[in-house]
């Protein structure tokens, strides 16, 4: 799979060739030693050491939630796992926003942040799965 970001090209495939546009962040797979996250700037994929592929985003930035294939992310900085592999926590710049994909559901939905660009306290929403509470 690949795609182009402006004028960045990314690209799966073996993780030698694969090509990425930002990487910004990166995050241990706490149940696959030496598997990762990689967030970059629209995008959040995955190396299993010797293959990279697309986990959520595509080669569009914006702040859609839903099916992982159609969200879409904007200048992903920062990736969190649960212990049991099941959540990513993604921060956005850009959008301003955190948010959660769910790996066995495959889906994305935002948790806090309304893009805009100030700081100030409100609702937060809360999610219970499996053995975390955020």
């Amino acid at each position: 799979m690949g795609g182009y970001i402006h004028e960045f090209a990314i690209g799966d495939g073996n993780c030698r060739s694969a090509s990425f546009c930002y990487p910004f962040a990166a995050c241990a797979d706490p149940l696959n030693p030496g598997c990762f996250w990689i967030g970059e700037f629209a995008s959040i994929r995955y190396c299993d050491g010797k293959t990279v592929s697309l986990v959520a985003g595509c080669a569009d930035n914006g702040s859609a939630d839903g099916a992982c294939r159609d969200a879409t992310f904007w200048h992903v900085h920062s990736l969190l796992a649960t212990s049991d592999g099941r959540t990513l926590y993604v921060g956005e710049g850009v959008n301003r926003r955190l948010r959660s994909v769910d790996l066995k559901l495959q889906t994305v939905r935002t948790i806090c942040g309304d893009g805009k660009y100030e700081s100030r306290d409100g609702k937060f929403l809360v999610s219970v799965h499996s053995s975390h509470v955020l």
